[in-house]
C-alpha cells in the first residue's frame, strides 16, 4: 500500500513538471492597438526588429481607423475599441486623453525594476511625456521625436553686409530682418528674406503663434480678438505686404515654385527657412555658408518651439500580458534598437548619444530645453479640428488677405473673424445638438 502511494506521487510529480514544462514552451503572445498600419510601422519604425529577436512571441497588429472615425466621438470610440480588444500595448495620438481617462499603467514600477536608464533619453522627452499626467508619472516611452529649428543662409547675409541671426531673436526680429534682404539678386533671381515652407496664412500663424489659440475647443467660443493676436500678426503682414516673405493668398495657384520653401532655401532664394534636421543632408552639397539656430521667440520671449513624440508606446492597465508588453517596450526604447535605427531615421532619437550630430553638423538647435506644454486632443469636444479648418480658416484667410491687400485694418479684420467664425461655430454646435436629439 505504501508503495502504491509513492507511485502515485510520483505520477502527480511527473504530471506536474510536464504541465509546467508544456507552459514554458507555449509562445507568448501580444496584442498592439495603434493608429497606424502595421506595415507602415514596421517600415518607418522598425516593428519587425522585435519580432526577428523573439520569433517566439505572436504579435497580432489592430489598427483603430479600421474600427472607428477620427470624428468628433474619436475619443469616446477609442476608449470603447480599447475595452473590447484588450489590448496589451496601445499607441496613439490622444496620449494625454488615455493618461487622463484612466487606461494607461504607470511604467514607473518596472522602470525601477529592470534598472532602465532614463537618463540615457533627453529631459525633454522625458518631461513631454510626463506633462500629461497629473502625478507627473511615466504612462510611456518613446524612441525618437521631431522638432524643428531655424536655418538660414549665411552667405546672402553676409554678401549684402546684413549681420547673420542671432540666438534669441523674436519673431518679430526674424521678419525685420527678413526685410533688409534684398528682393532680387545681382541676377534679377526673387529672392525672400524668410520662407515658411508653405505660405498661406494658416503655415505662418501656426508657426509663430505660440501658445495662442483660435479658438477654445472646449468652450467652442473663437479667441482671436485679443491684442496678443494682433501684436503676432502685425510684424507678418508688415513683412509679407513689403514682398520679403512669399504668400499665397486665397485660390492661389499652390504649384508655383517660389511656395516650395525647401527648394527655394536649397537654391540659395531664401535667406531664412524653417525644417527638420532632415534638410541638413539635402544642403550637404549646398553651394553657400549656412547654420542653423533654435526656433525664434515669441513677443515676451516666451518659446514657440515644441516637440513631436510618436510613437509613443503605453501599456494598457488591464493588459493580460503584461510582462511581454514591458519586455515589448523596454526593447523598442533600449540602445539597441536606436543604434540600428538611428541609420536611417530622419528624426531625433530620444537617447542623447544618438542625437549629437548628423553629417558633422551639431543637433543641438533641434533640442528644445522647454517647450509648449502638450494638451489633449480633442478632448469631450462636439467640433473637431476638420470642422474649424473647412468652415471657419476661409474667414481668417480672407479677412487677413484684405488686410494685407490694405482694404481694411487688421483690427477689424479680428473682430469679423471674431464675429464670423463664431457663427459658423454656432451652426456647427447647433447641427450636432439637433443630431445628438
Amino acid at each position: 500500500m505504501r508503495n502504491l502511494n509513492k507511485i502515485g506521487l510520483a505520477v502527480m510529480f511527473a504530471l506536474l513538471l510536464s504541465s509546467c514544462q508544456v507552459d514554458r514552451d507555449e509562445p507568448e503572445n501580444l496584442k498592439i492597438l495603434m493608429n497606424m498600419d502595421d506595415q507602415y510601422y514596421r517600415m518607418l519604425y522598425g516593428g519587425d526588429m522585435f519580432e526577428s529577436k523573439y520569433p517566439d512571441i505572436e504579435v497580432t497588429y489592430i489598427r483603430d481607423g479600421d474600427y472607428i472615425s477620427q470624428d468628433q466621438n474619436y475619443e469616446a470610440n477609442l476608449l470603447k475599441l480599447i475595452e473590447k480588444e484588450k489590448p496589451d500595448i496601445i499607441i496613439s495620438f490622444l496620449y494625454a486623453n488615455l493618461i487622463e481617462a484612466g487606461v494607461l499603467k504607470d511604467l514607473s514600477p518596472y522602470i525601477r525594476k529592470d534598472n532602465f536608464d532614463l537618463d540615457a533619453l533627453h529631459p525633454i522627452v522625458i518631461r513631454y511625456l510626463k506633462s500629461t499626467s497629473s502625478d507627473n508619472e511615466l504612462y510611456g516611452l518613446a524612441p525618437q521625436f521631431s522638432s524643428s529649428a531655424l536655418y538660414y543662409n549665411r552667405s546672402l547675409f553676409l554678401e549684402n553686409g546684413i549681420s547673420i541671426p542671432s540666438e534669441g531673436m523674436t519673431w518679430s526680429e526674424v521678419f525685420a530682418l527678413a526685410r533688409r534682404i534684398p528682393l532680387q539678386d545681382n541676377n534679377g533671381i526673387e529672392l525672400f528674406g524668410y520662407h515658411n515652407g508653405y505660405s498661406d496664412l494658416l503655415a505662418y500663424m501656426n508657426a509663430i503663434s505660440g501658445n495662442l489659440k483660435q479658438w477654445d475647443t472646449r468652450t467652442n467660443r473663437m479667441t482671436i480678438n485679443t491684442e496678443s493676436w494682433n501684436n503676432t500678426l502685425q510684424p507678418l503682414i508688415s513683412a509679407i505686404q513689403s514682398g520679403h516673405l512669399p504668400y499665397m493668398p486665397p485660390g492661389s495657384d499652390s504649384q508655383n515654385p517660389k511656395f516650395d520653401g525647401e527648394t527655394m532655401f536649397i537654391e540659395g532664394k531664401a535667406a531664412m527657412f524653417v525644417a527638420g534636421p532632415g534638410l541638413i543632408q539635402k544642403l550637404s552639397q549646398a553651394p553657400f555658408e549656412w547654420g542653423i539656430l533654435k526656433l525664434p521667440l515669441n513677443s515676451d520671449h516666451s518659446t514657440t518651439a515644441s516637440i513631436a513624440v510618436q510613437p509613443i508606446y503605453a501599456m494598457y492597465r488591464h493588459a493580460e500580458n503584461e510582462n511581454t508588453a514591458w519586455k515589448y517596450i523596454r526593447f523598442m526604447n533600449s540602445d539597441e534598437t536606436a543604434r540600428a535605427r538611428s541609420l536611417s531615421v530622419s528624426d531625433l532619437m530620444s537617447r542623447t548619444v544618438y542625437s549629437k550630430e548628423r553629417n558633422g553638423v551639431s543637433l543641438e538647435p533641434f533640442q528644445p530645453t522647454d517647450i509648449l506644454p502638450p494638451t489633449p486632443l480633442w478632448q469631450n469636444i462636439k467640433l473637431t479640428p476638420l470642422y474649424y479648418f473647412e468652415h471657419v480658416t476661409p474667414i481668417v484667410n480672407q479677412e487677413l488677405d484684405d488686410v494685407i491687400q490694405n482694404k481694411q485694418t487688421l483690427d477689424e479684420a479680428l473682430q469679423a473673424i471674431q464675429e464670423q467664425g463664431q457663427a459658423k461655430l454656432n451652426e456647427g454646435l447647433a447641427a450636432v445638438d439637433k443630431g445628438d436629439d
